[in-house]
């Protein structure tokens, strides 16, 4: 990551929508059992994985945990909650800058791009 995308995000601490949503669990090895992979939290566009959320919201659950797809560290950090497409009605929550000491902390390295000399073109 460069210091210039580290400083144009931010962290965001928010209040989950339901205090006792049921979540499914898709980075348990028993998710796999269903067809689940990790590629739920990566594809784009979202169509698939809209498919999954309708199939989990028919079998009561709320959400899902989930990997996030730029977090390298592949532990379930990410939690989507079911409903509309869009911003969703909840507060905003409170925003924290994101600096490049929190990313190294975080496993991350934030450097700065290479000079164009160092650079090699690979026809």
């Amino acid at each position: 990551m460069t210091p210039a995308w580290v400083a144009a995000r931010q962290l965001r601490q928010v209040e989950p929508p339901m205090s006792n949503a049921r979540l499914a669990a898709t980075t348990r090895q028993a998710a796999g059992h269903h067809g689940v992979t990790t590629e739920i939290a990566t594809l784009v566009p979202y169509d698939l994985t809209r498919r999954w959320a309708a199939a989990f919201r028919t079998h009561g659950f709320d959400g899902v945990r989930h990997q996030l797809r730029h977090d390298q560290r592949a532990r379930p950090s990410g939690v989507s909650w079911f409903g509309p497409a869009g911003v969703g009605a909840h507060a905003d929550g409170t925003a924290t800058p994101l600096t490049p000491d929190r990313m190294q902390r975080a496993g991350v390295r934030v450097l700065p791009p290479p000079p164009t000399a160092s650079l090699s073109l690979v026809p």
